[in-house]
């Protein structure tokens, strides 16, 4: 018969070989390295610092995690598990780290399209100066400074797509200081600062806009030497501080004729235009693939736009 203490030792063992989901792991991992980084909220406001910080946190995040296996569903799992509504260095550290499990999976599994849907969930800093990727698409996420200096210092993202996102700074910064992005979609966004800063000292080929309610919508975009080629805007519903600070080099196209940096459009133009704003109002609802063919459909009419034009 069974002692009691025989019945304990089991008990022990069994919690013993009891392993930590892959989930807990990188929760784990997360907080160690929040807890090692953070500044007393001299990081939240220092810009070069956060540049500075990110490789330095990339790599060691990614020694850290490397017998997990870094897979779309576990980043999924990751984002739905939490909320991130602060303002602290702590917030902006989850959201770095946030970017950089997105880039290990990306390596990883050389996936080429994700879709995130946050369901109206608050992440601010989502995928914080993510560095590398192909095909991005983030939807329905209240946060602030969510995709801000995607592919910053010579990082490299093809696609990327916001749509019904509420907060500011979306995508501010991103393709900027030796960055280069492809083609950026944002569509239906409630904050100011969209797009800021973006390009600047890099590049951004298609910046497809489309109702962004806030102020300074675009503002210094391309700036410092860098490049934005070609900005479509449609359905602004304020222009206060849109594409202000911005020496015009590229070509540019507003739906509304009345603004004063706008070029005439004829009758073959607006007709693009309206192609281009009915894909974009609907992108949010396609599949990965869809998206993607849409983006080359996107920059395809915008370059037919500028056809012929010096």
């Amino acid at each position: 018969m069974s002692s009691f203490k025989d019945l304990a030792d089991v008990t022990v063992r069994e919690e013993k070989t009891v392993q930590k989901s892959d989930l807990n792991k990188i929760l784990d991992i997360e907080k160690e390295m929040i807890d090692k980084y953070s500044a007393n909220g001299r990081l939240r406001i220092d810009y070069d610092l956060q540049h500075e910080l990110y490789q330095v946190f990339k790599k060691e995040v990614q020694e850290k995690i490397r017998d997990i296996t870094p897979t779309i569903e576990l980043l999924q799992e990751y984002i739905t598990s939490r909320e991130n509504s602060e303002k602290t260095d702590e917030s902006l550290l989850r959201g770095m780290y946030s970017a950089v499990l997105l880039e290990t999976v990306c390596a990883y599994t050389q996936i080429k399209s994700i879709i995130f849907d946050g369901k109206g969930r608050e992440w601010n800093y989502l995928f914080y100066h993510v560095q590398n990727a192909n095909n991005i698409s983030v939807q329905h996420f209240n946060g602030e400074w969510i995709l801000a200096f995607a592919g910053f210092d010579k990082g490299k993202i093809r696609n990327l797509s916001c749509s019904n996102i509420q907060g500011s700074d979306t995508l501010a910064g991103a393709g900027a200081n030796g960055g280069s992005i492809e083609h950026v979609i944002c569509s239906k966004i409630k904050g100011s600062n969209t797009l800021y800063d973006a390009g600047a000292h890099g590049s951004i080929k298609y910046a497809t806009i489309n109702e962004i309610e806030g102020h300074s919508t675009l503002g210094y975009i391309g700036n410092n030497g860098g490049n934005a080629s070609h900005i479509t805007c449609t359905n602004m519903s304020q222009w206060s501080g849109l594409l202000e600070g911005v020496d015009i080099r590229s070509n540019l196209i507003l739906e509304d004729d009345s603004f004063e940096k706008n070029r005439l459009l004829n009758t073959h133009q607006k007709e693009i235009i309206n192609k281009i704003t009915q894909i974009v109002e609907t992108i949010h609802t396609l599949s990965l693939e869809e998206q993607k063919k849409a983006h080359d459909e996107i920059a395809r009419l915008q370059t037919e736009i500028f056809a012929g034009e010096t």
